[in-house]
């Protein structure tokens, strides 16, 4: 089951695609999530790593899943705006919240930032 440990705090199957099983991480993604694990030493919970193409045009994604270079996380107790500003202390540079919704997207790509 992908028990590969690919950081200190993180093991490869947390960032399969829940439709199909297959993984694609931006070495970038994994060092920089690590460093936010690392800065609040409390659990990074991966809601959403790679997403094949026919799961991320199921769900309404953007095209970066697919690419491997972004996750969907949070960290319970932590509001999802102090998460993003984490983040992008930590390295990530396309950053998202969702209205109504407790986790933080955030990717490699070029740099921006938004909410929905």
């Amino acid at each position: 089951m992908n028990r590969i440990k690919i950081a200190p705090n993180f093991y490869l199957y947390e960032f399969v695609c829940s439709c199909c099983g297959v993984v694609k991480i931006d070495e970038k993604a994994i060092t920089y999530i690590q460093a936010v694990r690392d800065y609040y030493q409390l659990p990074v919970i991966i809601i959403s790593g790679y997403r094949c193409p026919n799961h991320d045009k199921k769900i309404g994604g953007k095209g970066n899943h697919p690419k491997g270079i972004a996750l969907d996380w949070t960290i319970k107790g932590k509001e999802p705006e102090e998460l993003l500003e984490t983040a992008e202390l930590c390295g990530f540079t396309g950053l998202g919240l969702y209205k109504g919704r407790h986790f933080v997207h955030t990717d490699t790509g070029r740099k921006r930032r938004w909410v929905y």
